[in-house]
């Protein structure tokens, strides 16, 4: 009878250490789920470096590209070296505002629709478009009074034509997003080869042959690179698994551009670059710092203060005076360019960081709260 007792009184205690056991592993699993959701938010909610980084670099090259078209470089009989600088220059603007646009797509796929948001890159380029009219009466005289009236409807008006695509992007992605979010990932792929072929490979061959055909707009073009930034983001797409073979399809592109019309973002070379610029620094770990956010942040101010299409070509001319370069030795030409960017970026970042703080301050918490958005936001927010 003792034995039966003593072997009950074992079974309990395993019975006991088991259900500890369990309990354990359930704490545990519980803890670690926790752990995975904290890891994930905040790898939803922080900036990536390497991505910054790429934004920062991407508008460096815009600024070359605009130095070289804006500032008249690529209209002037020059050396060899120089004419090697600016072929370069105008090449690299339009894939960097390319993969502005799949760096848009990699993001915008993940967050709702806010008018909000709308309202504030409005009021954004309409305070770039205010200040850069003052600054052209201030810098060169009271002839340009009349520009003022054009930044009241900066993006209308097409002032900067980037701000003016990314809104009207912005307002199409809730009705695209319920489409795309559906596809699997073939069906997706399939989707993106089939306009691929209208939006960039019929236009590239066409000027092959012909030349000068862009048959797309801006719109199109660059809803087509945000959805592909869109597809990347949700499958987590790679082109390529090392570094070096991204780099290696860069050059070969670049060469492509060179026997294809390269002045148009959706050519089929601009397109691929653009891509596999976004594939190569996707690889590359960056931390990100206050630095890098404080430059990175300031991209789509600078773009909205250096180009707009009143104002740019003075700025290159009259403030910079580019003209007197077009001859320059190249190193000089470089220096020069160099001064330009960092004039540009430095003094965009040092304004929008500015305004930025007065936007939290006084325009931020009323537009966060305001109920007429918050029901423009719910009717945005469907499903299909």
């Amino acid at each position: 009878m003792n034995e039966y007792i003593n072997e009950i009184k074992k079974y309990k205690i395993v019975e006991n250490k088991g259900e500890k056991i369990i309990m354990l592993a359930n704490e545990l699993e519980i803890n670690n789920e926790i752990k995975s959701n904290k890891e994930q938010k905040n790898t939803k909610t922080k900036r990536q470096g390497n991505i910054e980084i790429l934004r920062i670099v991407c508008m460096i090259l815009i600024i070359v590209h605009h130095y070289c078209v804006h500032g008249g470089l690529q209209n002037v009989d020059t050396s060899l070296a120089n004419e090697f600088v600016t072929y370069i220059g105008i090449i690299i603007g339009k894939f960097a505002s390319n993969t502005f646009a799949l760096i848009t797509g990699f993001f915008l796929f993940k967050y709702k629709f806010k008018m909000q948001k709308v309202i504030k890159i409005y009021l954004q380029a309409v305070f770039y478009a205010i200040l850069v009219s003052i600054m052209a009466i201030i810098l060169l005289g009271t002839r340009y009074v009349r520009s003022i009236k054009y930044a009241i409807f900066p993006i209308s008006l097409k002032i900067s034509w980037f701000a003016t695509a990314y809104i009207a992007i912005y307002m199409l992605i809730p009705f695209i997003k319920p489409i795309l979010d559906k596809l699997t990932k073939i069906n997706y792929l399939r989707l993106l080869i089939v306009l691929g072929i209208g939006i960039t490979v019929i236009p590239s061959i066409a000027n092959i042959f012909v030349g000068g055909i862009e048959t797309f707009g801006e719109v199109i073009s660059l809803l087509y690179l945000v959805m592909i930034g869109g597809f990347i983001s949700k499958f987590d797409f790679y082109i390529f698994k090392k570094k070096k073979y991204d780099i290696i399809g860069i050059l070969v592109m670049l060469i492509v551009l060179n026997k294809v019309n390269y002045l148009t973002n959706n050519q089929i070379g601009s397109v691929a670059v653009a891509i596999l610029l976004f594939d190569l620094f996707r690889k590359i770990y960056v931390k990100n710092s206050k630095i890098i956010t404080f430059f990175s942040s300031a991209c789509l101010a600078t773009l909205l203060l250096h180009d707009n299409k009143y104002f740019s070509e003075l700025m290159w001319m009259n403030i910079f005076k580019t003209q007197d370069f077009y001859n320059a030795p190249v190193t000089n030409l470089l220096i020069h360019i160099l001064v330009c960017i960092v004039c540009i970026f430095l003094i965009s970042a040092i304004i929008d960081f500015i305004r930025r703080k007065v936007e939290d301050k006084f325009i931020s918490k009323h537009l966060d709260n305001n109920e007429a958005l918050n029901k423009i936001n719910e009717v945005f927010d469907f499903n299909i």
